[in-house]
């Protein structure tokens, strides 16, 4: 079961039941990929790491624009997913995964470049045309002349980059009230984010590219839920929003 105090997510496991069966049932109508972590709070999915030495599923939406292969340089393990060229904007190559509502998503990201728009990560749909020249989802992450920038409609600064470094990022949803907070290296770096796109009730494709000419490099692909932690986020009130707060204490 899962209390909300505030925007805080608390897994309660009640007795006689099924902490995996609560946590799969919260993010997804069916038993797999998810499964529980050995202190069986958290439920994960390892989307992709890439350790099969191949980047089956991950189709051609580009046009053949941009080539991509595993690549023996990882941030964990033996494989990452490498992206050459530009592959066009809003095309590229995309994943499609079983809808569910990870409350959140990890991603190592590297580029050799820092002066060009590359490596994007978008969480979205098929529904709203992701990856195929439409809509661009919930959550736009991208490598941006000077830095990292998360993109809903407006550019908001993640921090700088150095060419040929990973970098992890982290995302925590609020599905609820359709926004999310972006950490990079454990540092969070942006909070109370709207979705670019608000429809997004689900994440059932990612969608990876580069716009210009770079090579991009994507790494261990996680969702998660609830969150590592329980310090989910911080308010300065600038939203002029309080729907990540609640008066019900349960």
């Amino acid at each position: 079961a899962f209390a909300f105090v505030g925007a805080i997510v608390l897994s309660v496991v009640q007795p006689g039941g099924s902490a995996l069966a609560s946590e799969r049932d919260f993010v997804s109508a069916g038993d797999e990929p998810w499964t529980m972590e050995s202190d069986a709070v958290r439920a994960i999915w390892v989307v992709d790491d890439f350790e099969d030495g191949d980047i089956d599923g991950w189709n051609d939406e580009g046009g053949g624009l941009c080539t991509a292969w595993t690549s023996a340089i990882a941030a964990a393990g033996a494989y990452s997913m490498r992206i050459d060229c530009a592959c066009v904007h809003l095309l590229g190559r995309v994943l499609d995964v079983p809808a569910s509502q990870p409350t959140g998503v990890t991603v190592w990201l590297r580029s050799n470049n820092v002066d060009t728009f590359d490596t994007y990560f978008v969480l979205g749909n098929a529904a709203s045309g992701l990856g195929t020249g439409g809509n661009v989802g919930a959550i736009n992450f991208q490598g941006n002349p000077g830095g990292w920038v998360v993109f809903n409609g407006a550019g908001h600064s993640c921090g700088s980059r150095i060419p040929d470094q990973w970098y992890q990022v982290y995302f925590n949803i609020d599905w609820a009230c359709k926004m999310f907070d972006v950490s990079v290296d454990g540092s969070r770096v942006q909070s109370n984010l709207d979705f670019y796109y608000e429809p997004t009730e689900s994440i059932g494709r990612i969608h990876v590219y580069n716009w210009d000419d770079a090579t991009a490099r994507y790494d261990s692909i996680v969702f998660s839920t609830p969150p590592p932690s329980t310090s989910i986020f911080w308010d300065d009130f600038e939203r002029g929003s309080e729907c990540r707060w609640s008066n019900v204490v349960p």
